[in-house]
């Protein structure tokens, strides 16, 4: 079954965003956890992956 693009948007902008709250648990530790965060989504949209959700802008 395919998922339409409006309930995938729906259900992502649901979700807790699991990935700043792990940017901001490195950036408590002395890490740069947003560097991280967006070398990695970074590497996501070289790969050609467009994600539903910004999770680094919010």
């Amino acid at each position: 079954m395919e998922v339409s693009a409006d309930d995938r948007a729906s259900w992502a902008n649901a979700m807790p965003n699991i990935a700043q709250e792990w940017a901001a648990t490195l950036n408590g530790n002395g890490e740069d956890g947003d560097a991280m965060l967006n070398a990695y989504l970074a590497k996501l949209k070289d790969a050609g992956y467009t994600p539903v959700r910004d999770w680094a802008a919010e």
